[in-house]
């Protein structure tokens, strides 16, 4: 759930588990997050206000949002979206101009899909 919350921009904050046995992923985000400990729980106001001006803890975070997520400013995200559907359009049309000539029946065509042969 953490990976969720990476997207907000906004400080974080992981609890460690107590258990010694827990199992942590050391790997990616979860092996630069800020943790809080059960000793350091009694000081979260003291904590989280000092997370909030941390300007090194905003860097950190900052690069795994772009790791994981890209460039999170607004229209990025559609814009990737628009430009792999492009993408995926202009395949189908290269695909279909090479295998034009195979013969057979093919797949039909949009036009000769009936909607509600989909439902079947």
């Amino acid at each position: 759930m953490v990976y969720d919350r990476l997207a907000a921009g906004r400080p974080l904050m992981v609890t460690r588990p107590v258990r010694p046995e827990a199992q942590i992923d050391t790997d990616g985000y979860l092996s630069d997050c800020e943790w809080l400990t059960a000793e350091d729980a009694r000081d979260i106001v003291t904590r989280l206000d000092a997370l909030q001006h941390d300007a090194a803890a905003d860097r950190r975070l900052a690069a795994w949002v772009r790791h994981y997520f890209g460039d999170t400013s607004p229209g990025a995200a559609t814009a990737r979206f628009h430009g792999a559907i492009d993408h995926l359009m202009g395949e189908w049309e290269r695909h279909a101009a090479l295998h034009a000539r195979d013969g057979g029946d093919g797949p039909p065509s949009d036009d000769q899909v009936d909607d509600e042969d989909e439902d079947a």
